[in-house]
């Protein structure tokens, strides 16, 4: 702070319009300096075009919440199946056989409490030959040095240069955000494998209170339900083992009959996520897809045709 000294004679006299003045000029020079140290320097990127060939192969792949399910839809021709890794390691000498085209799913969420016994079971499961993982989360993307990872859509990967990324970390492929509609996802520059979720019940939100148990139900079943004022029924599903609770859409998204719309974008794998559907329900679902018939019921399209505003 400078010094300042003034001598006054007299009774000095200064108007409040003065003041005023005098406090606004000092004001708006304070902001200009505040501008001046809080400016940003902008960088310009150059986008580039990938380099990866692309052969127009596109293939099924699928994810199932119980051993019900895979022995329902394991004889369809899918290139990957995510299956949990608590159902995995329980159910060993069934998922042995099919050991490459199995990815281990992770809890969306891994507390620290919990991290001990998922890695204890991928351990187990590793030492059989379980080299496949999917990545929900920053913890498990970068630990390709062990496991083929695969980006999950929990990830929300919505534009080239996120993908990039993530394909420097090592990625095998990745599941683009479910919030993109048909034109963002053909645009995006595909430097990996890129793969889009083409059914199922969409997660809407996660909460680690139980809402099953909150409402007086049984917490420890698989799936419950819960309705909103509309009376739409809304299905609830268990995060892994724990009491964690994953809501999800009243509707199936469904492009079972809209196939070359998704091969049109250039990615390389069409997602079915099975979470409370029977197995009967699951041979269903397969058949319409292999066929690219359409689906019987309410169903929705989600954002493919046209995005979030």
């Amino acid at each position: 702070m400078k010094e300042c000294n003034v001598d006054i004679e007299g009774n000095p006299f200064v108007p409040v319009k003065e003041v005023n003045a005098l406090r606004r000029t000092a004001l708006e020079k304070l902001e200009e300096e505040l501008l001046i140290d809080s400016r940003k320097e902008i960088i310009n990127i150059v986008e580039s075009k990938s380099e990866r060939k692309k052969n127009n192969e596109f293939e099924f792949t699928a994810s199932v919440k119980s051993l019900e399910q895979y022995l329902a839809i394991k004889d369809f021709d899918f290139k990957y199946i995510d299956v949990p890794v608590h159902v995995a390691e329980k159910n060993i000498e069934v998922f042995r056989d099919d050991k490459e085209r199995i990815i281990l799913n992770l809890p969306v969420i891994v507390k620290d409490g919990e991290k001990d016994k998922c890695d204890k079971a991928l351990k187990n499961l590793w030492e059989i030959g379980f080299d496949k993982l999917r990545g929900q989360n920053t913890d498990r993307v970068f630990i390709k040095d062990k496991y083929k990872v695969f980006g999950g859509e929990r990830l929300n990967v919505a534009n080239s240069r996120a993908l990039k990324v993530l394909g420097d970390a090592g990625m095998e492929s990745v599941c683009l955000s479910a919030e993109l509609n048909l034109a963002q996802i053909r645009d995006i520059d595909k430097v990996i494998k890129t793969e889009v979720i083409i059914y199922g019940h969409t997660a809407l939100m996660i909460t680690e209170n139980c809402i099953l148990k909150n409402a007086g139900k049984c917490p420890c079943k698989d799936f419950g339900e819960i309705y909103d004022r509309k009376n739409s029924r809304f299905f609830i599903i268990k995060d892994g083992q724990s009491c964690r609770n994953i809501v999800l859409n009243s509707v199936p998204l469904y492009m079972g009959d809209k196939i070359q719309d998704i091969k049109n974008c250039g990615v390389d794998f069409g997602r079915i996520d099975f979470t409370i559907e029977s197995p009967e329900m699951c041979e269903k679902i397969c058949e319409n897809y292999f066929g690219n018939k359409k689906l019987d019921g309410e169903f929705t399209r989600l954002h493919f045709y046209k995005g979030v505003l």
